[in-house]
């Protein structure tokens, strides 16, 4: 960027123009000249405003547009200043590296240039208002380099003057296409776990350290919604312990449970113990239903995380129930036959009597 090597600005301590000197800068800020000659002002921070906290407050008060342009030259954030149509009036080598085109490739060109076809017509009128009218223009885009290839960039736009008297764009752009990578494969990762947690029959949830529920899945949701108000008690952002103490759809109901699920909970999530399961009840109005809740610390998580199931298992309760009730009829009938009855089994580790053992005498044996 062309300058007058021997120009001094003098700025005073506020950033403003005192009164009188016609030598000192009239708009607070280092100017500095376009790749085109045109002179800009890069603003600075003025009034009553204290600097940022990067910016030194011992700064000498002489600065000569040779280190502004020195500055600009050297510096690794992309900056480029455009004018009202949209024309490169000035960028910088960290610009031009970023977009893969040489300074003279950019130059007298239109910025759309690095935006995909569909694209340039709007942010064109994105740029136009805002030297027309003020307010912010910055955020995230994607914008395609020379070689086709699309990125995404971060950048920053303030209004600065020109010679001309027209207002151009400054403009300021990093490149983010790792931390954009990051966050897709992150989003990636999450929603795998969720379809994970999704397949499964158990009603899931996770825990953060202080057993606040951070995700559930799809049968957790499908349970609760299908208990009246339940599901606003049990949802992401709930305390699960509190909820535990709250409803009797949870390990809370009988009094002794509540006590032993959430003891045992607390001890998890305290690091005391690992991981639990816990068998109860939580039968509704028109059937009776058993859960088997597990509950374990997540290895390696940090911060923490604890994974909560709860297992239904109602017919594998009344399975063993039914085998109960059988055995106890087969009992009865056999202390009824006259005679004597027994069973002899046949198991390989008892060595000691060839692996044969009577299991069962009826009464009149």
């Amino acid at each position: 960027m062309p300058h007058d090597p021997g120009t001094t600005l003098q700025l005073a301590g506020d950033g403003t123009a005192p009164r009188g000197d016609s030598r000192v800068l009239e708009t607070p800020g280092l100017s500095s000249r376009s790749d085109d000659g045109a002179a800009f002002v890069v603003p600075m921070v003025s009034g009553d405003a204290p600097p940022p906290a990067h910016v030194p407050r011992d700064l000498p008060h002489e600065v000569t547009p040779a280190l502004v342009d020195q500055l600009i030259e050297c510096s690794p954030i992309g900056i480029a200043v455009i004018d009202f149509d949209g024309i490169w009036r000035s960028v910088n080598p960290a610009y031009c590296t970023l977009y893969g085109y040489n300074r003279d490739e950019m130059v007298g060109h239109d910025f759309t240039l690095v935006f995909a076809p569909e694209q340039r017509e709007r942010v064109l009128g994105l740029h136009r208002h805002f030297l027309a009218v003020g307010g912010a223009l910055r955020g995230e885009w994607e914008v395609v380099r020379r070689d086709g290839q699309r990125f995404n960039i971060l950048s920053e736009s303030v209004r600065v003057p020109g010679d001309d008297g027209r207002t151009r764009r400054l403009v300021y752009v990093v490149d983010i296409t790792e931390r954009k990578q990051m966050e897709l494969a992150l989003t990636l990762s999450q929603r795998f776990v969720q379809s994970v947690l999704d397949g499964l029959a158990a009603h899931v949830c996770v825990l953060d350290e202080r057993g606040v529920i951070v995700a559930v899945n799809h049968a957790w949701r499908e349970f609760a919604a299908g208990n009246d108000g339940v599901a606003q008690q049990v949802s992401e952002g709930v305390n699960y312990l509190e909820a535990c103490a709250r409803t009797s759809l949870l390990p809370a109901a009988g009094g002794s449970q509540e006590q032993d699920f959430g003891a045992l909970l607390a001890d998890v999530l305290a690091g005391r113990i690992e991981q639990f399961q816990f068998e109860y009840s939580c039968h509704s109005p028109d059937q009776a239903r058993w859960f088997l809740a597990r509950a374990s610390r997540i290895d390696g998580s940090d911060p923490l995380r604890v994974v909560v199931a709860h297992d239904n298992v109602t017919a594998l309760k009344q399975a063993q129930e039914s085998a109960h009730q059988g055995e106890a009829l087969l009992l009865d009938l056999a202390a009824s036959i006259p005679g004597a009855m027994f069973r002899l089994e046949h198991h390989a580790d008892r060595l000691a009597d060839s692996g044969w053992f009577f299991s069962y005498f009826s009464p009149g044996l």
